[in-house]
């Protein structure tokens, strides 16, 4: 039942129906308690609304850290962009501190975002990343000896650390056509 912690929109429009409702059947009846039922319902949809803000779902964080990563990336940030590494995992972590010093990014975009792939069942938990990126990048010095606007498809593979933050554990980019529609 996350899609009710992760979209207020659900909890905003049954409530407006429900007010709106009790509302006009109490000015058509002129009944007192329908309209205590109306407030009744609106303190309950700003009580919801304000616990599902406090709310940050698996799903949410996951967004998040993919949003910081990507100013991390923009701003060629590679010390930043280590710490999303699984300490578990230290070649992933050497890969990002050899790799992104190849690369002068220049500018970013992220879209075509998936829904994140999350495996609860696992101990600790694991989730998968697919996303398509826009860059302005001169990867002169890298095996691409590339300079200029790419795509790029990209795929991160995280699992949540004993500490409750997702990290990535490893990660691969290549061209969009291979990213599923």
């Amino acid at each position: 039942m996350t899609w009710l912690t992760e979209e207020p929109l659900y909890i905003f429009l049954t409530g407006i129906l429900l007010v709106l409702g009790f509302g006009a059947f109490a000015m058509a009846t002129g009944r007192r308690l329908l309209w205590m039922i109306a407030g009744v319902s609106l303190a309950v949809m700003v009580v919801l609304l304000v616990v599902e803000s406090r709310i940050v779902t698996d799903r949410e964080q996951l967004n998040q850290i993919l949003d910081e990563m990507t100013v991390c990336v923009r701003n060629n940030d590679v010390q930043g962009l280590m710490k999303y590494g699984s300490l578990s995992r230290p070649e992933t972590i050497r890969r990002i501190e050899k790799e992104m010093p190849q690369y002068q990014i220049n500018s970013v975009s992220v879209f075509r975002r998936k829904i994140p792939e999350i495996d609860n069942t696992q101990v600790p938990a694991t989730a998968k990343l697919e996303f398509q990126v826009s860059v302005n990048v001169d990867a002169s010095q890298s095996q691409f000896r590339y300079s200029g606007a790419a795509m790029r498809g990209v795929t991160l593979f995280l699992q949540k650390e004993p500490d409750g933050q997702w990290r990535v554990t490893d990660y691969s980019h290549y061209e969009p056509e291979l990213l599923g529609r």
